[in-house]
């Protein structure tokens, strides 16, 4: 009985004739950042985080509309939705300022 090394490449014919050899993938991984290539994209310029105070008027994806009733410096905002208080964390995608 012969046996066959598990890692050995083998070789299978495809039925439309192509061999191919164990042939192995690429190794993982991202492009090699060229600096000054032109075809590399420019990080896209951030806008400036948005700051809120107590009593601004607030619009959240899920909750509605609502009113600030406590700051704790640019990190997150208490905000009064009515029928519910919640803290958010800053910046938050959901949540404008109206």
């Amino acid at each position: 009985m012969t046996t066959r090394h598990p890692i050995a490449a083998e070789t299978v014919r495809r039925p439309d004739g192509v061999q191919t050899d164990g042939m192995s993938s690429r190794a993982a991984g991202g492009r090699r950042a060229i600096p000054n290539s032109p075809f590399s994209t420019p990080e896209p310029a951030r806008e400036p985080a948005e700051t809120y105070e107590v009593g601004d008027q607030v619009c959240h994806d899920r909750h509605g509309l609502g009113r600030v009733i406590e700051t704790t410096g640019t990190t997150e905002v208490v905000a009064d939705f009515g029928s519910t208080v919640r803290r958010i964390a800053l910046p938050s995608a959901k949540l404008t300022k109206l």
